[in-house]
């Protein structure tokens, strides 16, 4: 289940860059609008979560997997309050319409996919690990 839920954060890091940088894209003025200094730090996020998704595949230590995955569910949900960085005013502005929600959703996406891993090893430890039921 670990190495799926990295496959899909790093899918999802990756298809949602490319999304919020071509059909997604934020506004656009003749000077720097707040929601593109927003996708900007929504995409460093995204490069960090796809960094943490590489680091998981070479480290062979459990523990620092278990900690790749926390770091990506919290770089998940920071991606939450990306908006709050600067958002044009008019609801109907291309980043309010397209780009934030887009970024929501992923970081809805990444931050359960990332933690349910954690919370499985944790279930299994509490409760002794798996039993079948010819047991």
């Amino acid at each position: 289940m670990r190495q799926t839920s990295r496959i899909l954060t790093a899918i999802l890091s990756v298809g949602t860059f490319l999304l919020v940088h071509t059909v997604c894209k934020p506004c656009h003025g003749m000077m720097t609008m707040p929601c593109e200094r927003s996708t900007t730090a929504a995409g460093l996020v995204l490069a960090l979560v796809l960094l943490s998704d590489i680091l998981s595949f070479v480290i062979k230590s459990e523990r620092l997997r278990a900690v790749t995955s926390g770091i990506n569910a919290l770089l998940g949900f920071s991606l939450l309050f990306v908006p709050l960085l600067g958002q044009c005013q008019v609801a109907s502005m291309s980043c309010r319409m397209r780009t934030f929600p887009v970024l929501t959703i992923t970081g809805i996406l990444i931050t359960v996919i990332s933690a349910a891993p954690v919370f499985v090893s944790i279930l299994k430890k509490t409760t002794g690990g798996t039993h079948h039921a010819h047991t």
